[in-house]
């Protein structure tokens, strides 16, 4: 019989380990897709931001103050810089920095999130799973009556093919 109770025992911790494999899993994995939520979020606010930016800036052109430009680094656009945001680098931020974190490459032009979770970021080959986004400037028409300002095509772009979650429904 004391075989039998183990028996019973060890059937029933085995289920219960893989229930709670099955249940780690899928925490992971809307932890990832939360911080991938949370990038997306604030993408979007800087693109509000840039509106923003536009808009006070023809304000001020039309009470007659000199001309603003915008600057490159999208985190200026927004009215306070993320928690997570570490500066500008020449290049990509250093290891020491950690992951989870946003900066700005000052080399390519380009504000970059380094995810503190990836198993679920498809990169290009060789590449390490970073969100890259760039303020692109538009150019206007040569023909263009009048002239557009310089920060008038200014737009938010996603630089590189690279994707978080592709395919991967919830």
């Amino acid at each position: 019989m004391g075989g039998r109770i183990r028996f019973d025992v060890v059937v029933s911790l085995v289920i219960l380990a893989t229930l709670m494999a099955v249940l780690l899993e899928r925490l992971l994995y809307y932890e990832e897709y939360a911080e991938k939520t949370v990038v997306d979020m604030t993408v979007t606010q800087m693109k509000v931001g840039l509106q923003w930016r536009k808009a006070e800036i023809m304000l001020g052109t039309a009470l007659g103050q000199p001309m603003a430009g915008l600057p490159d680094n999208p985190i200026e656009w927004l009215p306070f810089r993320p928690a997570e945001y570490r500066g500008e680098f020449a290049g990509d931020a250093p290891a020491t920095e950690g992951d989870g974190i946003w900066y700005f490459d000052t080399v390519q032009r380009d504000l970059v999130y380094r995810p503190r979770l990836s198993r679920h970021f498809d990169a290009a080959p060789a590449a390490s799973a970073q969100v890259r986004v760039r303020a692109v400037r538009n150019l206007a028409p040569k023909d263009a009556a009048p002239p557009l300002p310089s920060w008038e095509g200014v737009s938010l772009v996603r630089v590189g093919q690279d994707q978080w979650f592709r395919g991967d429904g919830l």
